[in-house]
């Protein structure tokens, strides 16, 4: 017991617990202040040396839209760009959602090679779907391109779970060096459980 005790005591000390705002306004803002709608389920990834933000946010007609924003050097002044190409109204699921009616959820931010992926949910009216769009890396002209299913009118409505009647949630991305993996939880219909279900795209 005291060997685990002084152990204890030595971890506590060589941990560093200085923490430095970098949100842009010293720990009494955040970096969706300016917007008058409630945000949460963000996620985080650092990309070329700079650090972008997904988050879950609504919209004045009560819709929850995903937010990216990006930091390029953050410090106590940082400033925060947003890079969703969307609107107050509609961020990055406007690519597949274009009249801004249906709730996304979940954004997953996701580093595969040299590119930025983001992976979240989209509430259709059948079932919840797996989206997943890749950036184009340009923050000065920022654009998402979804990469989860098309068909011969160009990107489909429908997402990795294509079995619009059995909803997704839980999404998550992976990569090795030659591919990207996408797992989620789906319903079982026929039993009313969830399953697991895993992808691979190969590079």
């Amino acid at each position: 017991f005291i060997i685990n005790a002084e152990f204890l005591y030595e971890i506590s000390f060589t941990q560093n617990t200085n923490w430095i705002s970098i949100d842009g306004d010293n720990r009494t803002k955040g970096i969706n202040y300016n917007s008058l709608y409630a945000a949460n389920k963000s996620h985080l990834a650092y990309v070329n040396s700079k650090i972008y933000v997904a988050w879950q946010e609504s919209n004045p007609d009560n819709k929850i839209q995903i937010r990216v924003a990006v930091c390029s050097s953050c410090d106590n002044s940082s400033t925060w760009t947003f890079v969703d190409g969307g609107t107050s109204q509609t961020g990055v699921n406007g690519i597949v959602d274009v009249d801004g009616n249906e709730n996304a959820t979940d954004p997953r931010l996701h580093m595969y090679g040299t590119n930025l992926y983001l992976a979240w949910i989209q509430h259709k009216s059948a079932a919840k779907q797996t989206r997943v769009a890749l950036y184009n890396g340009d923050n000065s002209s920022p654009s998402w391109q979804t990469v989860d299913r098309h068909d011969e009118y160009g990107a489909s409505r429908f997402g990795l779970n294509y079995n619009v009647v059995k909803d997704a949630s839980n999404f998550v991305l992976a990569s090795s060096g030659t591919k990207l993996y996408a797992v989620w939880a789906e319903t079982d219909n026929s039993r009313g459980k969830f399953q697991i279900r895993v992808t691979e795209n190969p590079k």
